[in-house]
């Protein structure tokens, strides 16, 4: 009988262990552009919710200063305002970071592997939030006027 302990020759003892590492290794590198995408979402979460909730603690101080019905008209318009600019801002901002995904997921069409450079801790147009527009197959002769 041989003892399963002994020592085999050609055989490392951290072989297996070896194995169970590089198909873990394997494993993650397919999990990170999900993790990646996943940390993004998470962030802009964050963003949104630290940006409603200092537009909610504001609501006390904005009605303070109104001196009429109208002013608290316009208050609670920009209120809401605000909020469809911001959930509008986080939709977008959600939208890229699964394309980004979808992107690296896929690889590059031209086969070539590019670097892409993000850095995570900045927030592009964060104060610019471009206009729609329609394509221009779709605009009406009065709109292609003005």
């Amino acid at each position: 009988m041989t003892n399963p302990k002994q020592h085999q020759p050609g055989r490392s003892e951290s072989e297996p262990f070896q194995k169970l590492i590089a198909s873990t290794e394997h494993a993650a590198k397919a999990a990170a552009p999900m993790m990646k995408c996943a940390a993004c979402a998470n962030l802009e979460f964050a963003s949104l919710a630290g940006r409603r909730a200092k537009a909610y603690l504001d609501i006390p101080s904005e009605i303070v200063q109104c001196r009429s019905p109208q002013d608290l008209i316009v208050a609670q318009a920009r209120f809401w305002q605000a909020m469809l600019r911001d959930y509008a801002e986080y939709s977008q901002r959600v939208v890229t970071a699964l394309r980004a995904f979808d992107g690296e997921v896929r690889g590059p069409e031209n086969g070539e592997r590019r670097a892409r450079e993000r850095d995570l801790l900045t927030f592009p147009n964060v104060f610019g939030f471009p206009a729609w527009q329609l394509p221009a197959s779709q605009r009406t002769e009065e709109d292609r006027a003005a």
